[in-house]
């Protein structure tokens, strides 16, 4: 049973990994506010707000952030994708490596990020 568990949370991981177009990269996912100095005051917000959490390895709402700014892709330059991507990426694979070095934010961060199981709720 555990194995399973082990591989749902994997399979999960790589899911949103794919969603997130998961790369390589260690340290800080993402920087100031860079490429967003000149955004909309929304956008800009939204930046500073998921690298605020992402440099604290607030896993959730770094991962979601980074993911709400990508989905106003037409509203981007193509650096600034690029510079979501790159940090988002980042993290993720910070994430991953804590999971699997056993950190227990991590572990819950993945659970709370990967889809529910058909036929059950989101994670809690």
């Amino acid at each position: 049973m555990k194995m399973v568990k082990t591989f749902a949370a994997y399979a999960g991981a790589l899911f949103i990994g794919g969603l997130l177009l998961t790369g390589c990269g260690k340290g800080s996912s993402g920087g100031d506010s860079g490429g967003f100095s000149a955004a909309r005051p929304e956008l800009k917000t939204a930046w500073e707000t998921a690298v605020a959490a992402d440099k604290t390895n607030d896993y959730v709402p770094a991962v979601l952030g980074y993911k709400e700014i990508l989905l106003q892709r037409d509203q981007l330059s193509p650096s600034q994708v690029l510079e979501v991507e790159e940090a988002s990426s980042k993290l993720f694979q910070r994430l991953v490596t804590a999971s699997s070095k056993g950190d227990p934010a991590a572990k819950q961060a993945l659970s709370k990020l990967q889809p529910a199981p058909p036929g059950r709720g989101p994670a809690r």
